[in-house]
């Protein structure tokens, strides 16, 4: 009998640990909605012409800026993402941005791609065991990875099935 009672707690507690982690990944969506994200992050774009760049991200109500902190060759770009378009400035200097279609594999852009799936599109798989969302659509797909409090710790992104970013997020706060 007491076996029987043990294997049934042991079997209570298995799908009650199983069920917390659901609710953690489906409610990363919450978490982020409506919230300011402000985030450092270290992108790097492999390939022969690629780097590695740190920025500085913050997205609001009138839209999303990203600013690159490193490498000093590029240091002091920024990009303003919003429903509008977006624009590319440096040393008070703006243009329009060509990337907005795009937008998801440019290094100065992506994290406005980013931190907009998690607010607003249902992921097309979602796995449990590593807190991973991935998004795709067309010819890109987004895999992001979240730590146990549904903060977003990586990224990677793909198009055509090739690697060609992959985000470190080193400080992440929602406000």
């Amino acid at each position: 009998m007491k076996k029987i009672i043990a294997a049934a707690l042991a079997l209570l507690c298995l799908m009650f640990c199983g069920c917390k982690k659901e609710e953690s990944i489906e409610s990363v969506t919450e978490k982020y909605r409506d919230k300011t994200v402000v985030c450092t992050a270290r992108i790097t774009a492999p390939g022969e012409y690629g780097g590695e760049y740190t920025v500085s991200f913050e997205s609001g109500p009138r839209g999303d800026e990203t600013e690159i902190l490193s490498p000093s060759s590029v240091a002091g770009i920024k990009a303003f993402v919003s429903d509008g378009g977006a624009v590319v400035s440096y040393e008070g200097k703006s243009m329009e941005a060509p990337f907005v279609s795009y937008r998801e594999t440019a290094p100065v852009s992506c994290l406005s791609s980013v931190f907009e799936r998690i607010r607003t599109c249902a992921p097309s798989v979602r796995s449990k065991s590593d807190m991973r969302l991935d998004y795709a659509e067309g010819d890109v797909t987004q895999s992001l990875y979240f730590d146990g409090e549904g903060m977003l710790k990586r990224a990677e992104v793909q198009l055509k099935g090739e690697t060609v970013l992959m985000i470190e997020v080193t400080s992440l706060t929602l406000e």
